[in-house]
């Protein structure tokens, strides 16, 4: 199972992306290897950055309280 948030895309590195949930108002960091996947607006290099949506495996949801 996994789970789609609505989000702002804050900041992404190499390992994850950060996050503001729409919903929530909470910050929050996924690591992309839990990151199923990223619908939204990237900039010139790649990067998500603006309002989107992520879906995210199960596992880390329940992990970070949002499940």
């Amino acid at each position: 199972m996994s789970w789609t948030f609505e989000c702002e895309f804050r900041r992404e590195t190499e390992d994850a992306q950060l996050v503001v949930l729409t919903d929530k108002g909470q910050f929050v960091w996924f690591p992309l290897s839990q990151v199923e996947e990223r619908h939204g607006r990237r900039n010139p290099d790649g990067k998500f950055h603006g309002s989107g949506e992520i879906t995210v495996s199960d596992w880390i949801a329940e992990k970070k309280g949002l499940a």
